[in-house]
């Protein structure tokens, strides 16, 4: 492989590993967020919906009772965590390509990007993309 394509799968590599990690930050954050709602009084994050002419509207529902708006709120952020947490894999799987490619992975043969490990990354990539607008559709 060339010096020049080295630098730049290397390159993308970092890029890749650097957006997994802010995923998976990005998935822990909506846990702890997840928590702060199961755990702590409601009224902690009255703020995050408007109130409208005496009527509570939580995203894009009017709500006649606080009650009833943190499930709303608890479906939206494990919406978030599985969303987050598929883009973190996707990215993942990326930059595992990106080492098997170049002959870094345990998983590779040699410094090619023909080999079945590719196959079986590039599958589970296209799985959890389908599976992103799935979770979203099933979640409201």
């Amino acid at each position: 492989m060339k010096e020049r394509n080295k630098k730049l799968i290397k390159r993308a590599s970092v890029v890749a590993w650097f957006l997994e990690l802010l995923y998976w930050a990005n998935t822990a954050a909506y846990f702890c967020w997840l928590l702060g709602v199961w755990y702590y009084s409601p009224d902690w994050h009255s703020g995050l919906f408007a109130v409208t002419e005496g009527v509570l509207i939580s995203f894009g529902y009017p709500i006649q009772d606080i009650s009833t708006a943190v499930p709303i709120f608890v479906v939206a952020m494990v919406n978030g965590m599985l969303v987050s947490g598929l883009m973190s894999l996707i990215f993942h799987n990326i930059r595992r390509i990106f080492d098997v490619s170049t002959g870094v992975d345990w998983d590779s043969i040699a410094p090619t990007p023909f080999q079945p490990a590719n196959v079986k990354l590039l599958r589970q990539v296209g799985f959890y993309a389908i599976a992103i607008p799935l979770v979203k559709f099933f979640s409201g």
